[in-house]
């Protein structure tokens, strides 16, 4: 069955979901330690508190099909 890509409005409440879970996170994990959006661009960089290296960067894309 193929599956339909995401329309502007699917897409709209798929970055505002990405948004408050960032937020989110930002207030309550403190291993998290950055989450900022690429200007114009459906893309978002996570930064986390790692064990074996300090940091642990992130990037998240959100497309059509997948958020990879």
């Amino acid at each position: 069955m193929p599956v339909e890509p995401a329309g502007p409005d699917e897409l709209a409440r798929h970055e505002a979901l990405i948004e408050r879970w960032i937020e989110r996170e930002r207030e309550q994990d403190p291993l998290f330690v950055a989450g900022e959006r690429d200007p114009g661009m459906r893309r978002w960089y996570v930064r986390l508190r790692g064990e074996e290296r300090d940091f642990v960067a992130v990037w998240l894309t959100l497309g059509e099909y997948t958020l990879q």
